[in-house]
């Protein structure tokens, strides 16, 4: 349902905070336990990824796509044309994107997934990994497949490697660097680098880690390399082939890192049993967190150092809120909106909101029944409540959250009836 306008008013209101609640004070939680709806989802989720802080995309087997509008409070199911399982996803915007998987699939959308054309490569084989910064791109996959694109993925061609004999598990640019630097991770761990998008190989692979395949590898720069083998976090630099280990783990393998941006100091790594650690000194030392979960977690995407989104076995999403006030007792933003009224409504609803601490903007967002968002409207601290007219509405139920910089309230009801 398309809603063509909204009347809003704000006027003032008073509503005061109450007890702090522990999803505030949680950082890795469901998107149910920040206010949001649990997706319908059981198979298991391989990749993940954001375009900006409120867009972002799911990939998993039998062509599973989903997709969130709200920073992943609520998902929607997107039609891939496709039951291969997808393996990795991966956006230049918040439209336009790229996802592949086994069978050789690729696929791509130019309308945020309510499109998705296949692309035919030829190949029997699963690509595990994809990365795209405008036109050119790579994909990469078993027998040392490795497929470059140049054109935004109208065509694909295929790269001559040094490492046929093994699987390639991870492809990453550095930041904010030049499209023709290229890292590849194998399942040998053999790491290529390339200065030319792919003309010619630097091999930098090799000890001190453990006889076991290049899970995930993450370039913060040239010369700033993150990578996870087995249970250990190494860190390497160009071309010199030494990797020092960071992270030294006991039993539990690792599967993907991030790091939010070129200079921050904090990243994730997860893995088997809900293993997921943490680093807040740009990856000198590693600590580890509380998942919330013990399903196997294969792919993390942080935005920042306080928010990022994890995904695994069985439909498993987590979110990442950290903290960021010393005292949490007394801040409570899922206290921070009252019932609105009158509700039901066939005409006009209000909605009474609140900040606290510091917090001064944020936005109030309205979903439909299905988890579909139909509207957003920013507030701030001007004004403590939102009137919205509804004679545009169809009859039926609907939800709304307000999300801040801190989190995101509960989760409430609108009834409209005609």
């Amino acid at each position: 349902m398309k809603i063509p306008f909204f009347k809003i008013i704000a006027v003032i209101f008073c509503f005061c905070f109450g007890k702090a609640n522990n999803a505030i004070a949680q950082q890795w939680g469901t998107p149910q336990s920040f206010g949001g709806v649990n997706p319908l989802v059981t198979v298991n989720l391989n990749d993940v990824h954001f375009p900006s802080d409120s867009i972002g995309y799911i990939v998993g087997d039998n062509g599973t796509i989903l997709a969130t509008t709200d920073g992943g409070l609520h998902w929607v199911s997107q039609i891939s044309g496709t039951t291969s399982a997808l393996k990795a996803v991966c956006f230049t915007n918040n439209t336009s994107g790229f996802a592949c998987g086994a069978n050789g699939t690729i696929l791509k959308t130019s309308d945020g997934g309510t499109t998705w054309q296949s692309y035919p490569t030829g190949l029997s084989i699963t690509l595990f990994t994809i990365y795209n910064n405008g036109s050119f791109g790579m994909t990469g996959g078993n027998d040392g497949t490795v497929l470059k694109t140049i054109d935004s993925g109208s065509s694909w061609s295929t790269v001559a490697t040094s490492f046929t004999a093994t699987t390639v598990t991870s492809i990453s640019f550095p930041i904010s660097s030049n499209t023709n630097h290229l890292w590849v991770g194998t399942a040998n761990q053999t790491v290529g680098y390339t200065l030319n998008g792919g003309t010619s190989w630097i091999m930098a692979g090799g000890p001190p880690g453990p006889s076991a395949a290049i899970k995930s590898i993450h370039a913060r720069s040239s010369n700033d390399v993150f990578r996870v083998v087995g249970t250990n976090v190494e860190r390497g630099s160009s071309p010199s082939g030494m990797w020092n280990v960071e992270y030294l783990g006991n039993s539990n393998a690792l599967n993907d890192i991030h790091f939010a941006n070129q200079t921050s100091v904090y990243g994730h790594a997860v893995g088997a049993l809900g293993t997921i650690i943490k680093t807040t000194n740009g990856g000198s030392s590693w600590n580890l967190e509380t998942s919330n979960t013990t399903q196997f977690l294969r792919s993390v995407f942080m935005l920042s150092g306080v928010e990022g989104f994890a995904v695994g076995n069985n439909g498993t999403i987590l979110l990442y809120r950290a903290a960021t006030t010393t005292s949490i007792e007394d801040f409570n933003l899922r206290d921070s909106m009252s019932k609105a009224y009158p509700n039901p409504t066939n005409s006009q609803i209000t909605i009474p909101y609140s900040f606290s601490g510091n917090e001064t903007v944020g936005k109030i967002t309205i979903y439909d029944i299905s988890g579909k968002l139909i509207k957003e409207f920013k507030v701030d601290n001007t004004f403590d409540k939102l009137i919205i007219e509804t004679n545009d509405f169809s009859a039926g139920t609907y939800y709304y959250n307000l999300t801040t910089k801190m989190g995101v309230s509960d989760t409430k009801k609108i009834i409209v009836i005609k």
